[in-house]
């Protein structure tokens, strides 16, 4: 298998694109326990690296998948765990409109298939918003710190949402 571990991003994705999803491997994705967990939850590169992916094939029966459809089946997986995830928290309001930020709205393929999944919704990233799309750390967390000096008590998750409570943080000085 070709190795893609100089590039930090499938650009474009011309890679996944060449590739077809391979089923035996979607589901060998799908056993692992974080997929179960309970919403909300959170991860990144400490569960979702290349351990991850090496422990999925050697979980597989099909052992020459090609690299392209490694690629394409990361990227479905990708989508149907955001896809599952919105539809998690937009069961109770189906009328809403979807803003994506951060790395991923630079993979076109992924954002397609969010796109296409939810095309009764507004779907855009939050530069529609003028919130610039790789600013979201930085903007959430300037909220946060707002919140915390000047907003109200209320927190998200009133009201039967699904949506998890949040506390906006606290002031820690040193001693």
């Amino acid at each position: 298998r070709k190795n893609y571990s100089g590039l930090h991003f499938d650009k474009d994705s011309a890679i996944a694109k060449k590739g077809k999803i391979n089923k035996l491997l979607l589901q060998s994705l799908y056993k692992h326990p974080f997929i179960e967990s309970s919403y909300p939850k959170t991860t990144g590169p400490e569960i979702f690296n290349e351990l991850f992916i090496q422990e999925a094939l050697n979980k597989c029966e099909d052992k020459s998948i090609p690299s392209e459809d490694i690629i394409a089946t990361l990227n479905q997986f990708t989508a149907e765990l955001i896809i599952d995830a919105i539809e998690h928290y937009i069961s109770s309001t189906p009328d809403c409109e979807i803003l994506i930020s951060g790395g991923g709205i630079h993979n076109n393929l992924l954002i397609s298939k969010i796109e296409n999944h939810f095309s009764s919704l507004n779907v855009s990233t939050t530069e529609s918003n003028s919130i610039h799309p790789d600013a979201k750390e930085a903007i959430i967390f300037a909220l946060l710190a707002n919140e915390l000096i000047c907003g109200d008590t209320q927190t998200f998750g009133n009201g039967g949402s699904k949506m998890p409570a949040v506390a906006m943080g606290k002031i820690s000085f040193p001693q």
